[in-house]
């Protein structure tokens, strides 16, 4: 009966709680798919099924991926808040 008692304990709520998060900035999604079209075809142009199928080998090959997405992701961010809203 214990889980009947602490039914009505709740947890303070937080003065930021109802505070809405400003909107993330839009990358170029098609700049976006053009990056990443030719990353994948340069990164994997002379990997072999079996060599990636090796869990090592496919996680660090995964790994360089999406860390240069990000990167790039991050770059554009960058740019986009430095130039500042509508430019």
């Amino acid at each position: 009966m214990a889980s009947s008692s602490l039914s009505g304990i709740r947890s303070p709520t937080s003065p930021r709680s109802g505070a809405t998060s400003p909107r993330p900035t839009k990358f170029d999604v098609d700049q976006l798919k053009t990056y990443i079209k030719k990353l994948l075809a340069s990164t994997l142009q002379n990997v072999a099924w079996t060599e990636f199928r090796e869990k090592e080998r496919g996680r660090a090959l995964m790994k360089e991926i999406g860390d240069r997405v990000k990167e790039r992701m991050l770059g554009a961010l960058v740019s986009t808040t430095a130039r500042g809203p509508g430019n």
